[in-house]
């Protein structure tokens, strides 16, 4: 299979995809590509990564992580399969999910769902665990 191929043939996996989020089958993602339901976008270089913190609170399930100037907090269900292909820098590109889709079957069923994600400058911030885990408090 050629590069043009493999890259096509990727796309459409994630086009397709019942996830909220896409991962490079061979190799790491150079930047991760983040998609509100706002229609905003942006991307993060992985090699900025400066941490990535997974919290597992009950009904609470979020995945923080932090850039140099960001803090990307994501929040859903079956969270913990992102955090591989996080460690890993293959994750390319997370949305948030699709409103008019079943959420709560999704979470059943096993797959990831992604609730909400909220991007937010570090100077807009205070500066403690509690608030980069849980923004909306």
């Amino acid at each position: 299979m050629t590069h043009l191929q493999q890259a096509l043939a990727e796309r459409r996996a994630a086009r397709n995809a019942p996830e909220d989020y896409a991962v490079l089958l061979n190799g790491t993602a150079p930047v991760i590509t983040i998609h509100q339901a706002v229609g905003e976008a942006w991307c993060f270089l992985w090699s900025t990564l400066v941490s990535a913190w997974h919290d597992l609170d009950e009904g609470r399930e979020k995945i923080v992580l932090t850039f140099p100037h960001h803090v990307v907090c994501v929040a859903g269900r079956n969270l913990d399969r992102i955090m591989p292909e996080i460690g890993e820098m293959r994750l390319y590109a997370i949305r948030e999910h699709d409103s008019s889709g079943d959420y709560k079957g999704h979470s059943k069923t096993g797959h990831t769902v992604v609730a909400k994600i909220t991007v937010t400058g570090v100077d807009e911030l205070p500066l403690t665990v509690e608030n980069l885990a849980h923004p909306e408090a």
